[in-house]
């Protein structure tokens, strides 16, 4: 019997010169309720490589989609779009297939987990970043111009420009 070897490559963010390392990048996740419960659970974020390349960063700042109740036609309305969640990187995994998961110690949580798995199981290669700490802001950084959060995404900036701003545009001067 032959044992298959893995075709994705793993990126240690601590392995890495500093110079290499981005300090912290904004990502988008929609459908943001699911994906925020995983990125909390599991301490994983997935990363969409038709977006493009990703180079290796220390934090993940996630730009979330709240959703708030349903109006007069029953539709949900959306709202309150900004930054509440940060993750610290500790590796990537570049083109991972989703039978290559128990491989890895990090994701075995994630395939045992049957709210998520079903659905995992049936993606192509993607990039998935796996987390060592989480945290959230005592206060939300919310966009000025809501409507453009795929502007933003995979954009560089630092920890003290986070603190320091009022909104997420603020990060970009």
């Amino acid at each position: 019997m032959e044992v298959a070897s893995p075709t994705f490559s793993r990126v240690v963010i601590g392995d890495l010169p500093a110079k290499e390392v981005r300090e912290a990048v904004v990502v988008t996740q929609h459908p943001c309720p699911r994906y925020m419960h995983m990125f909390s659970t599991h301490k994983v974020y997935f990363l969409d490589p038709a977006l493009g390349p990703v180079l290796p960063m220390q934090y993940v700042l996630c730009y979330e989609y709240e959703q708030n109740t349903k109006d007069e036609d029953g539709k949900l309305t959306i709202s309150a779009r900004h930054i509440r969640r940060w993750g610290r990187v500790k590796e990537i995994l570049y083109d991972i297939r989703p039978d290559e998961y128990a491989s890895v110690p990090e994701l075995t949580g994630l395939t045992r987990d049957n709210q998520f798995w079903p659905e995992i199981q049936q993606w192509e290669n993607t990039y998935v970043v796996v987390l060592e700490s989480i945290g959230y802001f005592a206060e939300v950084l919310p966009f000025r111009a809501w409507q453009k959060p795929r502007e933003y995404h995979n954009m560089t900036t630092t920890m003290d420009r986070v603190r320091n701003a009022a909104y997420m545009e603020d990060l970009f001067l």
